[in-house]
């Protein structure tokens, strides 16, 4: 019996995941936010050294240069991506439950190899849509954005489910199923207009 409830709940937790994905088909690219201007930076560089007045010209320039603007405008873009609204909103709170328990997994089998590598493709994956913002179809860009994302997730259920005392696994998956659904029949729907057009 713990085993068929153990695989109904990793079953249900995937399917969940999908299912979160599948409501941004609607969709057509994401918002300027999650892609880098040249433009954009190159107007907050110029509104930040115009702004500082009655200090010495080689503080400005210290501060406020291209290589420091790229930086927090690169740093920034990627936040857009790791930030803990968008992810719920695109993977859903199971997902991010499952992500979480696939990197401890990782880290306490001493596997960082295959951590490091799931997280340097997400990384990349984000670069890409990022700085090149290909033109392909936005369900197939989701689709690639949000495979580390369901690895990872996969992993850290099959983790919790199968290492884990059988009740409290299934009290807390439980718990997160609820306020996934909760958040997916309330509040979904209007949170993926912030993200995407």
């Amino acid at each position: 019996m713990g085993n068929l409830i153990k695989t109904s709940l990793f079953v249900i937790a995937i399917f969940i995941v999908i299912f979160n994905l599948s409501l941004w088909q609607k969709y057509h690219i994401f918002k300027n936010n999650f892609h880098f201007s040249q433009y954009e930076t190159t107007l907050k560089l110029d509104d930040a050294i115009h702004n500082d007045i009655n200090i010495p010209i080689t503080l400005i320039r210290f501060y406020h240069n291209k290589i420091v603007f790229y930086s927090i405008d690169f740093f920034d873009k990627q936040i857009q991506f790791l930030d803990i609204v968008f992810l719920n909103n695109f993977i859903s709170i199971t997902g991010i439950a499952g992500v979480i328990f696939g990197i401890i997994f990782l880290a306490q089998t001493k596997k960082t190899i295959y951590l490091w590598t799931i997280l340097t493709v997400l990384l990349i994956i984000n670069l890409i849509e990022i700085y090149f913002n290909p033109k392909i179809s936005f369900l197939l860009k989701i689709n690639f954005l949000a495979f580390p994302y369901l690895l990872l997730s996969i992993l850290g259920y099959f983790f919790l489910l199968k290492k884990q005392k059988t009740k409290q696994a299934v009290f807390f998956v439980l718990i997160v199923f609820i306020l996934t659904v909760y958040w997916q029949i309330f509040f979904l729907a209007q949170e993926l207009t912030n993200y995407c057009m």
